[in-house]
């Protein structure tokens, strides 16, 4: 009898995860040549369901804002307020305080100029005429530089890079208005700012370029500095081109703006300050919104001060480096971050590092943590996902949620540094995005 052979089977290879085709291909693009490319998704227990370079650590940008506010949501809570005190050393009496007017800064990131108006009415209000001494401003609560040590020389002086004091006022940054040459390469003028800059001499280099050519004004200042430099162009036919830069001393500008809204309403003031002695009396207080209010704030902004706030009261609370408050709190939730390296809150260093799968692993714990709902609704939301990316020169990242056609939530965390095409990068993006909402409950990733 003879045995007839086996008939083959053919085996078909599954085919590759959507996402992983978008990403091999983008690494051997010409565009993406020698880019770092990391991804991340996980499921609901916490499964790795696709990873690709997701345990390189890479540069995060303002993603890494999502390690401080889910951790303050945690620590401090959703209803957590910032408080600033004005203070004398005498309480009013026959329409007079004697005695300085002291600003103590709570570290508020939203103290606005109208507060301090707001305050000088009240106090006019309740029948001061005149303090015999001068207003002194008591910044303490956050101690050593008002800037991340690896910020950048070109950020520090620039609205989004503004120092963070335990005092601050209209988060520390004015608006310069130039008006651009007649000509390209022409020197533009300063017409102004909208709030005055005590003690400031302004170095203007700024000269005008191209109609098209957008805000290319670099300002360079620094901590407590009398002399910023203004280098850069503004388009040519600019009328009144306006340009956010950071106040060089917070504490300073608030004392001076505060002193500018007494006296609008005539309480007249002293010469100077009497004594640098702690006064004990309480006159005013003001709160801020509420934190998940401000957390709502940065995850649609992207706002550095704000975080940086957050980041550093985080510290002041637990009296150690916020850092070290943020990895101890992370570990007893279960995720013991690796490769992490976190000079600031807010991302604005190139010397933050952190994990795609640490990213990731991270959303999935605060949003199925004790305010996991306040978490995941302060977050940028559009069809099925919900996000915080992060941008910078060179570096794209997005991190969050994405819930699929069938209903099923999964974390993910995608990371680009060092690239040199910034349309290829947002081309990939949009299509890693596209390839995320199109994933089925149950689809096997290989």
């Amino acid at each position: 009898m003879v045995v007839p052979p086996p008939v083959p089977v053919t085996v078909i290879p599954e085919a590759p995860h959507p996402i992983t085709t978008l990403l091999t291909e983008a690494r051997a693009s010409t565009a993406l040549a020698g880019a770092a490319i990391g991804f991340c998704l996980i499921d609901a227990e916490g499964e790795a369901v696709l990873a690709e370079d997701a345990e390189t650590a890479f540069i995060p940008a303002s993603s890494l804002k999502t390690l401080t506010t889910a951790t303050a949501l945690e620590i401090l809570g959703p209803d957590f307020r910032f408080t600033t005190e004005l203070k004398s050393a005498a309480p009013i009496k026959d329409g007079v305080i004697q005695g300085d007017l002291v600003l103590v800064g709570g570290g508020d990131p939203m103290l606005a100029i109208e507060d301090l108006k707001a305050w000088a009415a009240d106090l006019k209000l309740r029948g001061l005429v005149r303090v015999t001494g001068g207003i002194r401003g008591d910044a303490s609560l956050f101690p050593g530089s008002l800037y991340g040590d690896f910020w950048n020389w070109g950020d520090i002086g620039n609205g989004y890079g503004s120092g963070v004091a335990g005092l601050n006022l209209n988060h520390n940054r004015y608006t310069l208005v130039f008006r651009a040459g007649a000509a390209l390469g022409s020197p533009a003028s300063i017409l102004g700012t909208e709030v005055e800059i005590p003690g400031v001499v302004w170095n203007n280099e700024v000269t005008t370029a191209a109609p098209d050519s957008g805000d290319g004004v670099v300002i360079h200042g620094g901590e407590t500095t009398s002399l910023i430099h203004l280098r850069g162009t503004v388009p040519l036919g600019a009328a009144k081109f306006q340009v956010n830069g950071a106040v060089p001393d917070p504490a300073g500008f608030a004392v001076h703006q505060f002193r500018r809204a007494l006296q609008e309403v005539g309480i007249q003031l002293g010469a100077g300050s009497r004594s640098m002695a702690s006064p004990a009396h309480s006159l005013l207080q003001h709160s801020s919104p509420p934190l998940i209010e401000i957390i709502t704030s940065i995850h649609a902004s992207s706002d550095n001060h704000e975080t940086e706030c957050v980041f550093r009261m985080l510290g002041v609370k637990a009296a150690k480096p916020s850092a070290e408050v943020i990895r101890e709190h992370w570990k007893a939730r279960g995720l013991e971050f690796i490769g992490l390296r976190m000079e600031d809150g807010c991302g604005l260093a190139r010397a933050d590092f952190i994990r795609p799968l640490d990213l990731a692993r991270l959303q999935l714990l605060a949003g199925q943590g004790p305010q996991g709902a306040a978490y995941k609704a302060s977050l940028l939301s559009q069809d099925g996902l919900r996000w915080k990316g992060g941008a910078m020169s060179g570096v794209r990242t997005f991190t969050g949620y994405v819930t699929s056609q069938s209903g099923v939530e999964s974390c993910f965390a995608f990371m680009v540094n060092h690239y040199t095409d910034g349309k290829a990068v947002s081309e990939l993006s949009q299509r890693v995005m596209d390839a995320l909402l199109g994933l089925e409950a149950g689809q096997e990733v290989k």
